[in-house]
């Protein structure tokens, strides 16, 4: 202590940490990390602390895996505890962003290639009906299995995160394709193979140019 009355005072926290994550824009999602220090004896009044810039911020080796970790901030930022009554604090927060490669490669490509495989039917003659409800069905099948597979990754919310938009949009074009090939296998039965011939051709670019449009909404 120094006779102008400061005060340099050194302590090491140690312990697990967790923070409430917004997981709305996962896995693009970036999140701040707070770690909040409080005197809990001391107003702003009776203790005043400064930061000292050459020596606070994050040790270079810090990592989480899976995740970017910037650069951090540390400010004085009293704890308020009632509108008359706060405690001196200082609030040290962290920037991350999650690494989205696994996630593009384990997850979206492979549901990519079972959305593709479903379009097949469009490509099959209307009179092979058996060909075209054996595409569709496993296409459906394959689908449900992956998203078994997927509720052990995907964090378990009550909202719907942006992965879950995509993978619930794949789900339902998966689904419509199914419904076209009973359509035409039904208007193929009824004799109309013209009218069940026309909407192949429309599918085989509507389904695709919709499916693009819904791969930016994750990817970006």
């Amino acid at each position: 202590m120094t006779s102008a009355g400061s005060v340099t005072y050194l302590q090491r926290f140690s312990g697990k940490f967790g923070v409430e994550l917004d997981l709305h824009d996962f896995p693009l999602d970036e999140q701040i990390l707070p770690i909040r220090l409080v005197f809990p004896d001391y107003t702003p009044g009776e203790l005043q602390v400064e930061v000292d810039g050459e020596t606070s911020g994050r040790s270079p080796v810090f990592h989480i895996p899976d995740w970017v970790i910037g650069d951090g901030e540390l400010r004085v930022d009293p704890l308020e505890l009632t509108p008359t009554l706060s405690r001196t604090g200082m609030l040290y927060e962290l920037k991350a962003g999650r690494q989205t490669h696994y996630y593009y490669f384990k997850i979206m490509l492979p549901l990519v290639f079972i959305v593709c495989m479903s379009w097949a039917v469009f490509w099959i003659h209307p009179e092979h009906a058996d060909s075209q409800i054996g595409v569709a069905a496993s296409a459906i099948l394959t689908l449900i299995a992956y998203r078994f597979i997927l509720g052990n990754l995907l964090p378990k919310v009550a909202y719907m995160a942006r992965l879950d938009y995509f993978i619930l949009a794949s789900t339902i074009l998966v689904f419509i394709a199914l419904i076209e090939v009973l359509i035409t296998t039904a208007l193929t039965k009824a004799n109309r193979v013209s009218v069940a011939r026309k909407w192949d051709p429309w599918c085989r670019w509507l389904f695709p140019a919709v499916f693009l449009l819904l791969i930016p909404f994750v990817m970006f």
